[in-house]
């Protein structure tokens, strides 16, 4: 390796862990950089050290520098997030309330299944309802929590659409209408309805994280809320199957818990996509 292609592995990672930051905190560390590899490069100039001395150096540097890059990056982006102007649209506003009323109704329904769960491990998810006190109501109160968490994502959608442009509000269009049609659909005895239900948790990862690209989210709430809904994911077709699930279904309230918090987020607003830079052209 020369010393050439090690400094555009450095310029390459440096581009890639400063994407989405402001223009001016990304080209003030790139900057930085290319002065830290041209003081190198004189540096092994005027000791007449190989070029592939040099590469060597280069990219232990870049290695041992990672975990650095990354906390640096972090704080920047916390930075930037804090400094972003925001707003609160009625429309947002009213997504908000949905994943919090949405996000504490599927949690209520769910704490007596997963309680009887983990008191009984071998139970068959299909039995539950009969064992339950309310078991029919609670049933209820889940299937209209995952409508409004349907809705929810579903209003989301046309919002960061029109506002960022993006083509994940597709994504949350697709994913609201898998949740309103799978419950919808199985309540009629549609045969394979309810595996539309899967578009939801898969769709709702998607957004949320992309949420925490622009600084909508915290990035800790966006991995929690893919976790959970992966764990969602997994274990809804072992309820389908009435197979038991055991201890894992306390898994099943990180989905629920993490959509309060989505909404809570959105309750504090968006954050103003920032103006387009013109071309030089």
């Amino acid at each position: 390796m020369t010393a050439e292609l090690a400094g555009r592995l450095v310029r390459a990672w440096v581009a890639n862990y400063t994407r989405g930051l402001p223009s001016d905190i990304r080209r003030n560390r790139m900057d930085e950089i290319e002065s830290d590899l041209w003081s190198q490069h004189d540096e092994a100039d005027s000791t007449d050290r190989s070029s592939t001395r040099v590469a060597i150096e280069i990219v232990t540097r870049l290695a041992l520098g990672i975990p650095a890059d990354l906390a640096w990056r972090l704080e920047q982006g916390r930075l930037a997030a804090r400094s972003m102007e925001r707003s609160t649209a009625m429309g947002t506003k009213i997504v908000a309330l949905l994943a919090i009323i949405g996000g504490l109704g599927l949690t209520v329904a769910a704490v007596p299944f997963v309680s009887a769960w983990v008191a009984n491990p071998a139970a068959h998810p299909w039995d539950m309802h009969t064992d339950l006190v309310g078991g029919a109501v609670v049933i209820l109160i889940g299937q209209a929590a995952l409508i409004a968490l349907s809705l929810s994502l579903g209003g989301l959608g046309p919002i960061l659409a029109s506002r960022y442009d993006s083509p994940i509000g597709i994504v949350a269009e697709i994913g609201a209408f898998g949740g309103v049609a799978g419950l919808l659909l199985a309540d009629v005895g549609v045969l394979g309805a309810g595996l539309a239900l899967f578009l939801l948790p898969g769709a709702s990862a998607v957004v949320v994280v992309y949420m925490a690209r622009i600084h909508a989210a915290h990035w800790s709430l966006a991995v929690i809320h893919a976790a959970a809904a992966a764990a969602f994911f997994v274990l809804l077709p072992a309820m389908a199957a009435n197979t038991p699930i055991g201890y894992a279904a306390i898994f099943i309230l990180g989905y629920p818990i993490s959509w309060i918090a989505v909404g809570l987020e959105l309750l504090g607003g968006l954050p103003r996509p920032r103006p387009a830079i013109p071309s030089a052209s």
